[in-house]
């Protein structure tokens, strides 16, 4: 709306360009379009709330077997290797964003143009459950204490889960790299297997 209705700005009308004599010769057609519409969208939906579902059940399953001393001694580490101690001396700005959505044709998501300008990525791989999202949730957490201005990328089929992590000022990201946005590590990419590294057994 314009900051000062009538005086600021400019209204176009679209109601101008309707033909209404036009539409109701259609008029039978737009109601069946309308309701087939309708339906798609609640399936759609249906779909989605049971893909929650399942892997909500999966990181049930995983997370039951998750080494927490092991996640935490991964989350120190890694902690001294991204920060190396330092705290820069300014308020941290820290962003929310998703990178990506569930549209009509697809997936569709800018994960590759926003990580490509940095210099360094750390690829997060493991089943649901394994702790991935946790670590990063960490890891912006430290950098927001820090001082470091960080971007927070949710996962779009369940927002309280974090996808990935970029600070700054590091020039780094912290993603989730598996299925539905896998990432083929380039040369220089650090890849952390957290099925591997903090899972206790073969499940």
């Amino acid at each position: 709306e314009p900051f000062l209705a009538g005086v600021t700005g400019e209204y176009v009308n679209l109601g101008m360009a309707i033909q209404p004599e036009k539409l109701k010769a259609c008029r039978y057609e737009m109601i069946t379009l309308k309701k087939e519409i309708k339906a798609f969208y609640q399936k759609a939906y249906d779909s989605l709330a049971e893909a929650k579902t399942i892997h909500d059940q999966w990181e049930i399953f995983y997370s039951s077997a998750l080494n927490g001393e092991k996640a935490q001694q991964l989350g120190q580490r890694m902690s001294e290797e991204i920060f190396n101690g330092v705290t820069l001396t300014k308020a941290a700005r820290v962003k929310h964003r998703f990178f990506g959505v569930l549209a009509a044709e697809g997936r569709v998501d800018y994960l590759a143009d926003l990580i490509e300008p940095l210099k360094q990525h750390i690829i997060l791989t493991g089943r649901p459950g394994c702790g991935k999202s946790s670590l990063m949730k960490k890891i912006a957490a430290e950098a927001q204490q820090r001082g470091y201005h960080t971007e927070i990328y949710h996962c779009s089929l369940d927002p309280e889960s974090v996808d990935m992590v970029l600070i700054e000022e590091l020039s780094l990201a912290v993603v989730d790299g598996t299925a539905p946005h896998e990432i083929i590590p380039a040369n220089g990419d650090k890849v952390l297997d957290l099925y591997q590294l903090l899972i206790d057994i073969d499940v």
